[in-house]
């Protein structure tokens, strides 16, 4: 092709070069339509909400906490009977006071619009920060997330699952940047919090850090960079402190009974 193609000067030149500029540019303009997109239909018939009893409590707890109750140890019952750590409830009456959210309604659009920047972040890092070589799978994965109808269906939600995609975001930006020391602070940062809004982002971090620990280095064809692990451990140690008191419940007595064993905390 390279010796086809017209050289500058050539009358042909910037007709060809017209020609092949758009196959270059396709995957950045389906990828910001995919995240415009997406934006719209989160944004789109909000009154339709699910209100049930997890996003009653929720809501709930993030107009009571830090007024009438105190901020709270523990967060709501998850589905195995476990309790989640605090931080689920906190970042809900955070939200809200941000927001100004004084109704299910107000509440459920701030999810959705922390939602919309957490694409919007996304899309940004990857046209800026991903060299051009590799940016191709980071904008079909921007656009794939943008307009999955399961994703825009649970990011519409006054519920814990629904605030973690810009936490994984952060988190990915921080584990892509991890032989820099705030990359990998970040990245151990979020990694510790992901947990504590949801039980599920504790199995998220912990594939990434067991993936890096065990593969990290690459091969000698072709190393990796290697993460700055100090960094990892502080920021995972400060984002640990509020984990405390629910490991404290985990493994000790609770409401239900004695201590939960081995295999009902796995």
């Amino acid at each position: 092709r390279e010796s086809t193609f017209p050289q500058p000067g050539h009358p042909e030149y910037r007709r060809a070069a017209f020609r092949m500029k758009p196959a270059r540019y396709v995957p950045i303009l389906l990828a910001v339509l995919a995240v415009a997109l997406g934006i719209a239909l989160r944004l789109t018939w909000v009154t339709d909400m699910e209100y049930k009893g997890d996003e009653r409590f929720m809501f709930d707890r993030s107009q009571h906490v830090g007024r009438e109750e105190a901020w709270p140890e523990l967060g709501m019952e998850s589905g195995v009977g476990t309790r989640n750590p605090g931080m689920s409830i906190w970042f809900f009456a955070v939200l809200a006071r941000v927001f100004g959210a004084t109704t299910p309604l107000s509440l459920d659009r701030a999810v959705i619009l922390l939602n919309c920047g957490a694409l919007v972040v996304l899309a940004f890092f990857a046209l800026r920060s991903v060299p051009e070589e590799e940016r191709e799978p980071w904008l079909w994965a921007t656009a794939l997330a943008a307009v999955n109808p399961i994703a825009i269906y649970l990011q519409r939600k006054i519920w814990a699952q629904s605030v973690l995609p810009l936490f994984c975001v952060l988190f990915l930006i921080g584990f892509r940047r991890r032989d820099r020391y705030w990359g990998a602070f970040l990245w151990g940062l979020i990694g510790a919090a992901l947990g504590q809004v949801h039980m599920s982002g504790f199995f998220f971090a912990a594939g990434f850090f067991l993936w890096d620990a065990v593969l990290g280095r690459g091969t000698k064809e072709a190393p990796r960079p290697r993460a700055k692990w100090i960094a990892w451990v502080v920021g995972s140690s400060i984002a640990s402190i509020p984990l405390i008191p629910w490991i404290k419940y985990v493994l000790g007595p609770h409401e239900k009974g004695p201590p939960y064993s081995w295999n009902e905390v796995l």
